[in-house]
């Protein structure tokens, strides 16, 4: 009676286990996923570290980790001078833009007229463009890279995880 039993069991367990294969079939190829990133389209920042396992020798395991992939931390851009910033075209904190200024300004003089005054006009307003300017190239190069693991993260607007690791296991 038991060892009828245990065949039931069996012969159900089996049964399942086929109507679950036919009903979810095993992805065996890449083109079949619903998204696959290739290797070569990883972006070069220290969030996003692939570890490629080479066969160890005196016992040492090989780590199943191939890709770890955490959320970059972004910086803001330096800010520009008092004297700079009215005449700033936006996307001046855009990383992946050119700082730009307006060649000119209207502005109001004492007796209420209408002038046009030129950026170029003030040398203090120049330098401190300049200054500002290299800090802001400085900043840039990195901060691209920064922006760009930030999209391969995947972080959503309103996402406030401070970090979470995806891996790919073999």
């Amino acid at each position: 009676m038991k060892e009828l039993l245990k065949q039931r069991v069996r012969q159900l367990y089996q049964f399942l286990r086929e109507a679950n294969q036919l009903r979810f079939r095993p992805v065996r190829e890449s083109s079949d996923q619903p998204k696959v990133v290739n290797l070569s389209d990883l972006p070069q920042h220290p969030s996003v570290q692939l570890v490629r396992p080479v066969h160890v020798q005196d016992g040492q395991e090989i780590p199943d980790l191939l890709l770890r992939v955490k959320r970059p931390s972004l910086t803001r851009c330096p800010q520009p001078p008092e004297t700079v910033e009215a005449w700033l075209l936006p996307g001046w904190d855009n990383p992946s833009n050119p700082a730009t200024y307006a060649e000119s300004q209207n502005a109001v003089d004492k007796d209420g007229n209408t002038i046009t005054v030129r950026f170029e006009d003030d040398d203090e307003r120049i330098t401190a463009f300049l200054s500002w300017d290299e800090l802001r190239q400085a900043w840039a190069p990195p901060e691209v890279l920064a922006r760009r693991a930030l999209r391969f993260f995947g972080v959503r607007k309103g996402d406030k995880s401070d970090y979470r690791d995806r891996l790919i296991t073999g």
